[in-house]
C-alpha cells in the first residue's frame, strides 16, 4: 500500500525502495540457505497462497490458518456470509451455512467493499494533497494507509494489528488538537474495545464471540473513518500554521 502512497506524493525513488526492499528481502534466505530442490521460497509461497486465489471455487479470505483468525475485510466477510460459529472443546469451530454465498458473489461483495473504501480514503486524501503534511494531519495520513493494509489484506492476523497504535494516536492528538468530539469518541471506542481483545479481560468466551464476529475488524474500520475524518476536514495548511508558533517557542526556550 504504501508504493502507490508513496507514487501519489510523488515519491518515485521512495516507491521503488518500498517494491525493491519487500521483493528482495524475501530472496535473502534462499542466499543464506538454498532450497534442496533449487526453487526459491518466495516462488513457492506465491504458487501456494497466492495462485489459489484466482480459482473460481475458491472463497475470499482462505489461507492458511482457521477461518476465525482472518480478521481483514475478506476473513471477516467469510465468516459473516459463508459460516456459522459452533464450540468445540472450548474453542469455536466454523461450520459452512447451508445457505451461504457463493464464492463468486464474495468476490464481488469484496471488491465492492474495497472499492468503496478506497474511494473514502482517495477523498479524504485528495484535500491539500500538493503540501506536505505534518503533525497530527500527517499521522492521519499515515494512518489511513496503515488501516487500508490491514483492511484489504488477503489475511491479517491478530497481532498484525499492532500497528493500529499510530492511527489511534493520530486520532487522539487531531481530536484535543480541534476539540473535535466525534475524533475523541471514535478514540474512546476503540480504546474500550482493545481491552477486549484479551482473554483476561473478558473471559475467553465473550473473547472469542467478539473476535469471530469482527471486533478487531471493526476496530480498525473505526479507525480508518477516523483518519479519514482528519485528514479530510483539518486541511494540510492549517497543519503549518500550527507548527509555526510552537517553533517559534521553541527557540524563544
Amino acid at each position: 500500500m504504501f508504493a502507490p502512497y508513496l507514487v501519489w506524493k510523488r515519491q518515485f525513488l521512495g516507491a521503488a525502495a518500498v517494491v525493491a526492499v519487500a521483493v528482495g528481502l524475501n530472496f535473502l534466505p534462499d542466499l543464506a540457505y538454498p532450497p534442496a530442490d533449487g526453487q526459491p521460497r518466495a516462488v513457492v509461497w506465491k504458487d501456494r497462497f497466492l495462485a489459489p486465489m484466482a480459482s473460481k471455487d475458491r472463497d475470499s479470505g482462505v489461507w492458511a490458518s482457521a477461518v476465525g483468525y482472518n480478521h481483514s475485510l475478506a476473513g471477516v466477510m467469510l465468516r459473516w456470509l459463508a459460516y456459522d460459529r459452533t464450540t468445540a472443546d472450548r474453542q469455536s469451530v466454523a461450520v459452512p451455512k447451508a445457505d451461504r454465498i457463493s464464492a463468486t458473489e464474495l468476490k464481488w461483495l469484496n471488491l465492492g467493499v474495497a472499492a468503496a473504501l478506497g474511494l473514502v480514503a482517495l477523498v479524504s486524501l485528495w484535500r491539500g494533497s500538493r503540501e506536505v503534511a505534518v503533525g497530527p494531519v500527517f499521522a492521519a495520513e499515515i494512518g489511513v494507509v496503515f488501516t487500508l493494509m490491514l483492511l484489504l489484506s488477503p489475511m491479517s492476523s491478530k497481532p498484525h494489528f499492532g500497528i493500529l497504535l499510530l492511527p489511534q494516536l493520530a486520532v487522539v492528538r487531531a481530536g484535543f488538537a480541534h476539540r473535535d468530539r466525534v475524533l475523541l469518541a471514535t478514540a474512546a471506542v476503540v480504546a474500550a474495545a482493545g481491552l477486549c481483545t484479551g482473554k483476561d479481560v473478558v473471559g475467553r468466551a465473550a473473547y472469542e464471540f467478539l473476535l469471530w464476529n469482527g471486533l478487531i475488524f471493526g476496530m480498525t474500520v473505526l479507525l480508518f473513518f477516523g483518519c479519514c475524518h482528519a485528514r479530510f476536514w483539518y486541511p494540510v495548511r492549517e497543519s503549518h500554521a500550527n507548527a509555526e508558533p510552537v517553533g517559534a517557542a521553541a527557540r524563544a526556550a
